[in-house]
């Protein structure tokens, strides 16, 4: 059983590095197979399809991102230490995760223009974690901390855009550009 989950994990690692590179639609399943040191039988063997392949690969991604950036503003405190909590933990997140970061991002904007139910339930998982971003900007706007006419799912948009698409060696700057632009003028 543990060799099987060894194998099944090795798959894992290699689409998921060869997708960050290449893409969804330029990787083979051979590709794969080759990056994994297995028969690519054996990959259809625990994946049905490549859809289904890159939908764990996705899924587990989006995970690692959430876990990286979402779990350290947990338990903070006020609204603006979750603030800088959580551009903090991004910024970390992209200078440690690039890999993870590159996959997310190359493939973010693929799912909108294609057209099925597995591709849907990607973009979905994608908004699930902006959504939980919005959710701190609505906590903001209620501790009148930020202004009151952001809309909440913009502002998550801008924030993890903002961060996910900048030159790694500007991210502190972009970080306090976002804080400064969100934060209520008196």
């Amino acid at each position: 059983m543990q060799r099987k989950s060894k194998t099944r994990e090795r798959i894992l690692l290699a689409a998921k590095k060869l997708f960050s590179i290449k893409g969804f639609d330029g990787v083979s399943m051979e590709e794969i197979a080759n990056e994994a040191g297995v028969k690519k039988a054996l990959i259809y063997y625990y994946f049905p399809s490549k859809e289904d392949l890159f939908f764990e690969v996705w899924q587990r991604s989006i995970d690692e991102m959430e876990h990286a950036v979402l779990k350290p503003i947990q338990n903070e405190g006020p609204f603006m230490a979750k603030l800088k909590k959580l551009l903090r933990s991004y910024i970390d997140f992209v200078r440690s995760r690039r890999e993870t970061l590159q996959l997310i991002e190359r493939e973010r904007i693929n799912i909108e223009s294609r057209q099925s139910t597995l591709w849907e339930k990607l973009g979905e998982r994608y908004s699930e974690f902006v959504e939980r971003i919005a959710q701190l900007v609505k906590e903001g706007k209620l501790a009148a901390e930020l202004a009151s006419d952001l809309d909440e799912t913009v502002t998550a948009q801008f924030i993890v855009g903002s961060l996910s698409s900048v030159d790694k060696n500007q991210l502190e700057e972009v970080a306090n550009l976002i804080l400064k632009s969100l934060t209520k003028k008196e």
